[in-house]
């Protein structure tokens, strides 16, 4: 039986699949492994801004809520415009108690013009972190009508542990 290995199985520049090896183990809740796979891949590409928001993501399971504002501030400053740095950084806002930055983010990316993509599973998990449950199931119920694929990461991602509770979601 042969493990399961980064060497293995990843070419050393797709930073694709090193990017999915470390949601995998993110996922796995294998934080300082994933963690140390997102600086790899970074180290590949510094410009690879998604990476940047699972770094956060890690720090803000293992409660270092501060670390993970400051990474997604930075990441910010560098892409204004992506949605998903944007979400990310309300989420963090949100877990660190600065609840105004993160309502006036999540009304900015409330409105069409402002946001380049519509993220359903950062929209609902920011709602949730700012107490609006509800808004964040129907969201999650539409987009699994609508067969949004990331939607079913809900099922695995450490983040929607508590949500996933509701009834509504299985």
């Amino acid at each position: 039986r042969t493990s399961f290995t980064r060497k293995r199985i990843l070419p050393p520049l797709s930073l694709g699949i090193n990017k999915d090896f470390a949601v995998i183990l993110l996922y796995r809740r294998d934080y300082s492994k994933a963690l140390e796979q997102c600086r790899k891949t970074l180290e590949i590409e510094p410009t690879f801004h998604v990476m940047s928001i699972y770094i956060a993501q890690i720090y803000e399971l293992t409660e270092k809520y501060s670390d993970a504002t400051a990474e997604l501030e930075k990441t910010h400053a560098a892409v204004p415009e992506d949605s998903e740095v944007t979400y990310a950084l309300g989420q963090a806002y949100a877990l660190i108690g600065k609840k105004d930055e993160a309502v006036r983010i999540s009304k900015e990316l409330n409105q069409p013009a402002k946001q380049n993509v519509f993220l359903p599973k950062e929209a609902a998990y920011l709602y949730a972190l700012l107490g609006g449950k509800e808004q964040a199931v129907a969201i999650l119920q539409k987009a699994a009508e609508d067969h949004y694929l990331p939607v079913a990461e809900v099922n695995t991602d450490p983040r929607f542990d508590e949500l996933r509770k509701d009834e509504r979601l299985v």
